[in-house]
């Protein structure tokens, strides 16, 4: 008989159990166009976990019968191989409950005619099991007086720690002659022999993200206080949605159980037999400034796994809640007036009562010409060109904890000057020495004579520099300007000056009992004052050390000393023999033109 290929995928049914009560339920898979059409039964069912899982799925560690019912729909059936994935299974026996089949007729033994019987063996390894027939092969199948089915039972054991897909392999021989011809057909079933699993756990305050997977859930981390959302990744074959995770968990820092408050965690699917879960402890539960939390996680499946995470740590996934703002000192030096050419040294100190601690600090420092410095580092030192402007600089810090709250000082302030110069007269003669001394500051207004003014326009928290004589550097800040007023500070010696608009207010700058500035504010425009000064008096500098002068006129008297009379001696010797030259030069020239 010609030789004939038997394709075609089929199916088989798979039964399992657990443990209770037992069902029988029959799930059919249909080969047609194969050498053989096999159904498949679970001959036992479990639906003890309320379940009825009518697919091919066993739970680990549990026993289940399958059956397989093989119709013959061709001739020349000799043998039927079954290999088992023994990775999944291990064959506790077999059996077959109908070993004889009866057949038109057979090969080899003639064209007799009416029902034959054809007696079938069974043999095994540990993988594969062989059904051969004994005599012959089949022939004529669509006889209508053919009845070839054969029954074959599997005990089997599913592994356990285990998780998947699982393929059966059946072949068919046709064997009339000598000549094998094998073709296949592919089964698959599913083993559950593993709890839930769970990765990637991570919580998160909207900000920051703490990761189980680093180790970061181990109770020495922090969050902020608010809402916090608990993440985790399930990968399950047969994740129960009937049966949803939850998260316990403990805000006392007590030890967390399945006890504790529980919130149901959703879930959304993701790729293949993946889920998203999240759970959000809510903010009222919350309290401060630093507050232990602690949870664990529950997952269940179909067959009755159950896996609580995280068992192994009493307390469960711990982390901390920091409620609290950063605390911020300014420790400043002991003079706030400094030379343009010194430095000044501040000190920042920030404290955290919520628990995180100190993550950063942040100076920031306006100089007196609005340009801004920042610095990162608690304790600071401007020098240089940091301070080489005279005026008022303002300074903050701001403190940042590990959470991310952060608080600023107040503005602290400081003063530059320019240093003075000095300037020295040469000596004199044998007859004695003189000396005079001019002392000079650099400012960006000068008005040194009495009625002399300046104007100023700067905006709130600027400054500028004046000086009445000179000698004395004095800083004009610009403390607060409104549509209709300025709130000025004077220093050295700070003194706090209002004016509205077209007011006029006189200041003694130098605490002698005499104004000797006038302050008037001209307009506001565009945020910034328009403010004039004006010297009105001698500063008390000026009172105490006048400028040196020279005494002319009738009733003062001239005294020669014996030098300056030797100077205009000689001054005149000089002058006549410049006279006697000009008349010797004359002469010759008067002959020269004689003599032409």
């Amino acid at each position: 008989m010609e030789k004939k290929r038997i394709g075609g995928l089929l199916l088989i049914s798979f039964l399992f159990i657990v443990i209770a009560y037992l069902v029988s339920g029959t799930v059919s898979f249909n080969s047609a166009g194969s050498a053989v059409n096999i159904s498949g039964n679970d001959a036992r069912n479990s639906l003890t976990n309320g379940v009825n899982n009518g697919s091919v799925w066993t739970k680990g560690g549990q026993t289940e019968i399958i059956n397989f019912t093989i119709n013959f729909t061709t001739d020349a059936i000799s043998a039927v191989n079954i290999t088992l994935p023994i990775e999944a299974y291990r064959l506790m026996n077999y059996n077959t409950r109908n070993a004889t089949i009866s057949m038109a007729h057979k090969a080899g033994l003639g064209n007799g005619v009416g029902l034959v019987t054809v007696n079938w063996s069974i043999t095994n390894t540990t993988s594969i099991v062989i059904l051969n027939t004994q005599e012959g092969n089949y022939s004529e199948p669509n006889s209508t007086n053919l009845f070839p089915r054969l029954n074959i039972e599997f005990n089997v054991t599913a592994n356990d720690s285990i998780e998947g897909a699982f393929v059966w392999n059946v072949s068919f021989t046709d064997n009339e002659t000598t000549t094998s011809d094998i073709a296949s057909a592919v089964f698959t079933t599913y083993v559950d022999g593993l709890r839930p699993r769970l990765t990637q756990i991570n919580v998160t305050d909207g900000v920051t993200v703490l990761k189980a997977s680093s180790e970061e859930l181990n109770s020495t981390k922090f969050l902020k206080n608010t809402s916090i959302t608990v993440y985790a990744t399930l990968t399950d074959y047969n994740f129960d949605e009937d049966a949803r995770p939850r998260l316990f968990y403990l805000i006392n820092g007590s030890e967390v159980n399945i006890t504790s408050p529980a919130i149901v965690m959703s879930s959304s699917n993701g790729s293949s037999y993946t889920y998203r879960l999240n759970a959000t402890i809510p903010v009222t539960e919350l309290g401060g400034p630093s507050i232990p939390l602690a949870f664990i996680i529950q997952v269940n499946d179909s067959y009755n796994h159950m896996y609580i995470y995280n068992t192994s740590a009493q307390d469960g996934f711990n982390f901390s809640i920091d409620s609290a703002n950063p605390g911020v000192t300014i420790t400043p030096p002991s003079s706030t007036s400094i030379d343009t050419s010194s430095s000044i040294t501040y000190k920042c100190v920030g404290t955290d009562t919520g628990g995180s601690g100190v993550n950063s600090y942040l100076w920031t420092i306006t100089k007196p010409n609005g340009q801004i410095i920042t610095k990162t580092t608690s304790s600071i030192t401007l020098t240089g060109a940091e301070t080489e402007a005279a005026g008022t600089y303002s300074l903050t810090c701001k403190v940042t904890d590990i959470v991310g709250y952060e608080t600023t000082s107040t503005v602290y302030q400081f003063t530059g000057h320019i240093a003075s110069t000095s300037g020295a007269g040469g000596s004199g003669g044998a007859g004695g020495t003189g000396a005079t001394t001019t002392e000079t500051v650099k400012v960006d207004d000068s008005i040194m004579e009495i009625g002399e003014t300046a104007t100023v326009s700067k905006k709130q928290g600027q400054s500028s520099t004046f000086s009445l004589d000179g000698r004395t550097a004095h800083t004009l800040n610009f403390k607060t300007v409104t549509s209709g007023s300025v709130t000025l500070e004077i220093q050295s010696d700070p003194i706090e000056v209002t004016l509205n608009v077209g007011e006029t207010k006189n200041v003694d700058l130098d605490a002698d009992g005499t104004d000797d500035l006038e302050v008037t504010l001209d307009s506001v425009s565009g945020g910034a004052a328009r403010v004039m000064i004006k010297k009105i008096a001698q500063t008390a500098a000026e009172v105490a050390s006048p400028e040196p002068t020279t005494e002319t006129g009738e009733g003062a008297e001239t005294t020669t000393t014996p030098s300056e009379e030797a100077e205009g001696g000689a001054s005149l010797v000089w002058l006549w023999v410049v006279i006697v030259l000009i008349v010797i030069v004359a002469v010759v020239v008067a002959v020269q033109k004689k003599k032409k």
